[in-house]
């Protein structure tokens, strides 16, 4: 038999799982079901809200805004690879590595993606820790905390310095009153939650709708489409370098077990800075060509 027509339809694999004593199985998560009838009611309540909200303010799509961080890891390897057969310890270079950072990705309903806020560049507290040389696009705010992730502060940063800036713009494009509602959704995270970001919002006339508590990868948008294709994109890139890394080495004459590949800061910096980039622009583009980055076979 050719591989080639090769098929495996639902009963061969049902029968083959039968004879090895196993059965399919969803992964055990830290998250317990949600009942039905509380998703179904969350649901509702959840889209009537935002429904509510555009019909009553007349909200156009440019000013619904749709919110969500994610983080991005500089060296994003894999868990799995080839080893020989019987071996107890399988060791992956990379696989404990945590250096990451928070992207903000900000996306409205009229398929506008927005300059990305990025959240302490690498390592460090300052400015000195974003890499040399490198300059991001008009617009994105790069900024440091000495815990790299969202907070209060940076959550005014986001509000001030990218959701603040297209809200004025697009009111003025569309020749609207400089008070026209504008509506944000996005989670119920506790930076996002303070009365100094309720009260900034309220004086940019940008209403919120959250997320329900504990139901993000149900009915976070971003978490159903572009937190998702980002990460893989960013794994690609990664990959890409590690393995023209090792090609490299391997055509000058080092046999496989000496190769070493670099992830020294110094070398992931711009090497990082410059994917987010390109991260950036391919999602500018492909929203604006109307899609969700779903079944993106490139990806």
């Amino acid at each position: 038999m050719h591989l080639q027509n090769f098929s495996n339809p639902r009963s061969w694999v049902q029968s083959l799982y039968r004879r090895m004593g196993y059965t399919r199985r969803a992964s055990t998560t830290s998250q317990p079901p949600v009942p039905q009838g509380l998703y179904s009611e969350c649901r509702r309540d959840y889209l009537q809200d935002i429904d509510s909200k555009i019909k009553k303010d007349g909200i156009p799509p440019e000013l619904v805004l749709k919110s969500d961080q994610t983080p991005s890891s500089y060296v994003s390897v894999g868990k799995s690879t080839m080893a020989q057969k019987g071996s107890t310890a399988i060791p992956i270079k990379g696989v404990t590595d945590k250096r990451a950072i928070t992207l903000n990705f900000v996306v409205t309903l009229a398929n506008d993606f927005l300059p990305m806020q990025v959240i302490c560049m690498y390592s460090g507290k300052t400015q000195a820790s974003q890499p040399r040389d490198f300059k991001f696009p008009s617009g994105f705010c790069v900024t440091q905390n000495p815990k790299h992730w969202s907070n209060e502060s940076e959550t005014l940063k986001l509000i001030d310095e990218i959701i603040s800036p297209y809200v004025t713009k697009k009111r003025e494009e569309l020749k609207l009153a400089t008070d026209q509602k504008a509506l944000l959704v996005w989670d119920v995270f506790r930076g996002q939650m303070t009365d100094k970001v309720k009260e900034r919002l309220t004086e940019l006339n940008i209403e919120c709708v959250y997320v329900p508590a504990n139901m993000t990868h149900f009915f976070q948008p971003l978490d159903l489409t572009v937190n998702g294709c980002a990460k893989q994109r960013m794994r690609k890139q990664f990959v890409t370098y590690y393995s023209s890394a090792v090609k490299q080495q391997l055509d000058s004459g080092k046999q496989l077990e000496d190769i070493e590949v670099d992830f020294r800061l110094s070398v992931l910096r711009p090497l990082h800075a410059k994917w987010l980039v390109e991260l950036f622009n391919f999602f500018y583009l492909y929203q604006r060509q109307g899609s969700n980055c779903q079944g993106v076979e490139e990806v």
